[in-house]
């Protein structure tokens, strides 16, 4: 992870000196059938939802800064060991997925790349976020996050029904109005399937985010029609918004 230079989207307001944290997002199903064709195109080439989401999520960023030397975070639930899975509490870490998009790859070829890159930090998810900032000595910034600013994260593992003697609990959804990065895909495969896009609103407007949301579901409609296209040619604007330019 030394020498990753900053992702520099295209934001809407100039980067704040220090992190606000205010936050909004935009949501979009995610219809049954796309879920399905995500799925099936996922298990074809050998690699999980999760990594097809993630190569698609990359697709859209190098689009957007022209870097093809892209970080994200992925939070991990970190209960790989028989001896926590029953544990009372959070053992949730972080870590950083860095993936060469150059020399102009097809979308089978990256997601090689990206299962690659996947299954190497997952052998090293032990070692605390934390621990890693400062191993690698980084300079403080107080307008960026370490590492990386934006994150993806997807719920995958259903939770188990708890029942008490006089309470019942169901699941909701709920926008927090803030974001811990400059940008949090939040993908839900299995209550709600649903793709979320939670923003920081001091760098983006809400028309942005809609546009990005939209622009990110037009490049895994490409990926499913066409699964060899060079990710350099798979288009990211909607239908919708191609008959408004």
């Amino acid at each position: 992870l030394r020498g990753l230079a900053p992702l520099e989207l295209n934001t809407d307001f100039p980067r704040p000196r220090q992190q606000s944290f205010a936050g909004a997002a935009v949501r979009r199903p995610l219809a049954p059938e796309r879920l399905r064709r995500l799925q099936q195109l996922a298990a074809e080439h050998g690699v999980s939802l999760s990594m097809l989401l993630i190569a698609a999520f990359k697709v859209l960023l190098l689009r957007h800064t022209g870097s093809t030397d892209i970080a994200i975070g992925v939070p991990v639930a970190n209960r790989h060991h028989l001896s926590t899975e029953a544990l009372v509490g959070s053992f949730v870490n972080t870590l950083v997925f860095r993936t060469d998009l150059s020399g102009g790859p097809d979308f089978v070829e990256l997601l090689r790349r990206v299962r690659e890159v996947s299954l190497q930090a997952f052998e090293h998810q032990d070692m605390p976020f934390e621990v890693l900032v400062r191993e690698l000595d980084l300079p403080h910034d107080l307008s960026r996050s370490p590492l990386f600013d934006v994150m993806f994260n997807m719920i995958n593992t259903r939770v188990r029904d708890a029942t008490f003697p006089v309470l019942t609990w169901q699941r909701f959804d709920f926008d927090r109005r803030a974001a811990q990065f400059d940008l949090t895909v939040n993908v839900d495969a299995l209550y709600n399937p649903a793709i979320v896009f939670e923003y920081a609103t001091g760098l983006f407007a809400p028309q942005t985010a809609e546009r990005l949301i939209d622009q990110y579901l037009s490049v895994l409609d490409a990926v499913v029609e066409q699964p060899g296209i060079e990710i350099g040619a798979i288009g990211c604007i909607s239908q919708d918004e191609r008959s408004r330019l």
